[in-house]
Formats: structure tokens, sequence, C-alpha cells
């Protein structure tokens, strides 16, 4: 057994805290190890969430923050513009009138418009900001059984060789992966999808850090040491774009929506001024265009 992999089954082997998980990888940086090494052999153990705890723990290490910065930097859309969706919620079922639990919540024919959009227009990276299944966390919502949601998934979900979609787990993949004790590598059912993070990650758009959050208040902690330059949120159904802040919350896209804006996803674009943030509806008509002017950064 390598020094590598001895470290990571000592977390394996016992209860997995955040000071143990940070110590280790510290040491394996000390030693020469990069993140993305760690990150890559780290999943092997199913522990996802240690950039997140090395944030919790030693926010002021300098070592550890250059690492995770170049980590960033390095995760890279080979463009200035994505898609970026949120909330599909693949197996939930919804109530008609008679409250008769019947119909697929989460919107099949969404999923297939928004990555021909992608396709069509040349986009070759999708950002899943969370919630890609319903999971079976809350008692008081109807779905189906979560192994027919793992196995929907392979039916549903588009399969799109020339497009990559990196994924953030949210709170009910997460929950499921906990508490049902499900395969937490369940995403490698969907063609050329990477799981970055949990609930929280950053990736790099145009040598622009952007901040992928599932929740809002995952930001708060992170965005002190890693100053992205423009945070996305799913978790909220409901959009809405705030220049001050440089904050944009998505849409959700499964049939769920009460307000206007809720159901749809987005274009963003990097340009040499300003972030363009379209927002498209179910059918992948442009509804609305925002603009937020980049920060000035001056030489």
């Amino acid at each position: 057994m390598t020094f590598f992999e001895e470290k990571m089954a000592s977390i394996n082997n016992g209860p997995v805290r955040n000071e143990q998980i940070v110590d280790t990888i510290k040491s394996l940086v000390y030693f020469g190890y990069t993140l993305k090494q760690i990150d890559t052999f780290s999943k092997r153990y199913n522990i996802y969430n240690f950039i997140d705890a090395i944030l919790k723990v030693e926010p002021n290490n300098q070592m550890l923050l250059k690492a995770i910065r170049e980590y960033y930097q390095n995760l890279k859309v080979e463009s200035n513009r994505c898609l970026v969706i949120s909330d599909t919620h693949i197996g939930r079922l919804r109530e008609d009138e008679k409250n008769v639990y019947k119909e697929l919540y989460e919107n099949e024919k969404m999923l297939n418009i928004a990555y021909e959009y992608a396709l069509r227009n040349g986009i070759t990276t999708v950002l899943h900001l969370g919630d890609l299944i319903e999971g079976n966390s809350d008692p008081y919502i109807h779905r189906m059984n979560v192994d027919w949601q793992l196995s929907y998934i392979e039916k549903i979900y588009p399969q799109v060789k020339e497009i990559n979609t990196y994924l953030l787990y949210g709170n009910h993949d997460f929950n499921a992966i906990s508490y049902e004790h499900i395969d937490p590598k369940f995403y490698k059912r969907c063609l050329n999808m990477q799981l970055i993070g949990v609930k929280s990650s950053y990736i790099n758009l145009d040598n622009q850090i952007i901040g992928l959050y599932h929740q809002c208040d995952m930001a708060k902690n992170q965005t002190v040491y890693l100053a992205p330059d423009l945070k996305l949120y799913g978790h909220t159904h409901s959009y809405n774009a705030d220049q001050l802040s440089r904050e944009v919350k998505a849409p959700c896209m499964a049939s769920t929506g009460m307000v206007e804006d809720s159901i749809g996803f987005l274009e963003l674009i990097s340009d040499e001024m300003n972030f363009i943030i379209r927002l498209l509806d179910k059918n992948a008509n442009i509804k609305k265009e925002d603009r937020l002017t980049k920060r000035l950064i001056f030489y």
C-alpha cells in the first residue's frame, strides 16, 4: 500500500471528522500531491467534502489555500460559455387536484430541450447545481423508490457525447447517499458527468472563478477566502440576477414552478466586460437577458 493509500484508508477506517480529513490532506500536500490527485483518489474512499473541511478547519492556512486556488483554476470550461441547470429532482411525484400522486415531478422533455439547445449552439459544458435526484429524505413528499430513481436516470438523462456535465451534489443527492446508502458514484450512470463537489465548488470560466453553490448559506465561509468573480446558486427554484453581489439564482428544471421565472435554465457567457446571463424557458425561448459587470482590476 502506498503512502497516499495508507493516509486515505486511515480516514476510511474510523469516524470521518473534518479535522482528520484536513490533517491527512495537509500531509499529502506537504509531500507534493496536488488537490487534483487527492480528489481523484479520495472519491474511491467516498470522501467528497475535503475542500469544505479545509475552509472550516484551517481557513488561514496559506499552503492549503494556494493549493485550492490552483485546483480550481485548472478545473476549466474550455470555452467562454456554458449552460447552467439545477434541481432536476428525478424521481419525485406530484399531486393533481384530487391529491392523487401519479405524475412525475421532473420534466424529461425540458432536460432534452436544454441539451439540444446546448448542442445546437456549440455549447459543450453544462453545470448542474444540485438535486439531480429526489432521494427519499422527506416523509411528506411522494416519490418513486430510490433504486427506481437511479435506474430511471439512465433511461431519461440526455446521453450526449459532445457535452460534459459538471455536477454538484445537492441536499437531496447527499441525503440519499447518507441515509439511503445508495452508491455515492451514482452520477456515473450519466454519460460524461463529473462530480465536482458536495453542495459547493468552483470552476474556471474564461479565466474567471465561478462559485457554484447548491444552497445560499454554503457561500458564507468560502467566498471570504476564495473570492469568486460570480456566484451561481441552485436550491431556490427561482431566477434572480443581482449586479451588486454578482449572484445568480438558477431556476429549476422540474415541473415545480409556482412563480414567474421559476422553471427553465440559463446560458452563461463571459465577454470582456460582462457576465451575460440568458434565462430560457422550458421550450428554450429566451425570456430575459441580464448583464453583470465584472469586477474591475487595476494593474
